[in-house]
C-alpha cells in the first residue's frame, strides 16, 4: 500500500482490543529528507494505535512509532510514544533526548525496513534493514529498544493505523512510502507472511 502524503493513512478497526500484541510491517521509501505537503516533519509516524477516530493526541491510549524528520529534536531519530490510560508521566513511555540522540539513523529509500512494535506493560521497537530485498525481516538490526511500566495497555476499543489518522498530530504520516506484509495481532507474526520474499 502506498501512503503518498502526510495526510494519508490506512485504518484498521480491531474487533477485540489487544493488550498484549505485535504490530509489524515492511516499509520502503524512507529517507533522511522527507518531502511532505505538511512543512512540519519533526515527528512523522510510521505506525500508530489509539482508542478513537479523532486526533491521536487526544487519546490516553495512544501509541506511535516515529522516524523523525527536520527539527525532530534531533533530526532522523527513531522514537516512540505510548500512554497507558492517562497523560501523566508515570503512565507514559518515550525515549528521552539522550536516547533519541543515540537513535539517529540514516535510512536508504531504496531499502526495505522491517518495523515491529510489541506491547503489554511495555513497548519494544525493533527495526531491521533488509537492503534491496522486498522484506526487511531477518536483515541487519539497526534499532532495538524498549521501556517498561507498572501499568498495562488496555484500551476499551482499538484502532490501528499505517501512518497516523491526523496530520495535525505533530506532523502526520511518513509520506511517499510503500507498506507491505502488515501484521497486527495478539500472537507473534506468522512466518508465512512475506516468506515468498525472503532469501532461500
Amino acid at each position: 500500500m502506498l501512503v503518498d502524503d502526510s495526510d494519508s493513512y490506512a485504518r484498521y478497526r480491531l474487533i477485540t482490543p489487544i493488550s498484549n500484541g505485535e504490530f509489524s510491517l515492511d516499509i520502503e521509501g524512507i529517507s533522511d529528507h522527507p518531502v511532505s505537503e505538511n512543512p512540519d516533519t519533526a515527528k512523522l509516524k510510521i505506525l500508530s494505535m489509539c482508542d478513537c477516530l479523532g486526533a491521536l493526541y487526544q487519546s490516553d491510549w495512544l501509541m506511535n512509532v516515529q522516524y523523525r524528520g527536520l527539527n525532530g529534536n534531533p533530526d532522523n531519530a527513531v522514537s516512540f510514544k505510548m500512554l497507558l490510560g492517562e497523560d501523566e508521566d508515570d503512565h507514559k513511555l518515550e525515549p528521552d533526548l539522550n536516547k533519541r540522540r543515540e537513535s539517529v539513523r540514516h535510512f536508504n529509500p531504496s531499502n526495505t525496513y522491517y518495523w515491529k512494535a510489541t506491547w503489554n506493560n511495555f513497548i519494544q521497537v525493533l527495526v531491521q534493514d533488509g537492503g534491496t530485498s522486498p522484506t526487511g525481516i531477518g536483515g541487519t538490526t539497526v534499532y532495538d529498544y524498549g521501556q517498561t511500566s507498572k501499568f498495562f495497555y488496555s484500551p476499551p476499543v482499538m484502532w490501528a493505523y499505517l501512518g497516523v489518522n491526523d496530520s495535525g498530530s505533530e506532523s502526520g504520516s511518513w509520506p511517499h512510502v510503500i507498506y507491505r506484509n502488515v501484521w497486527i495481532g495478539d500472537k507473534p507474526r506468522p512466518t508465512s507472511i512475506g516468506s515468498a520474499f525472503r532469501p532461500q
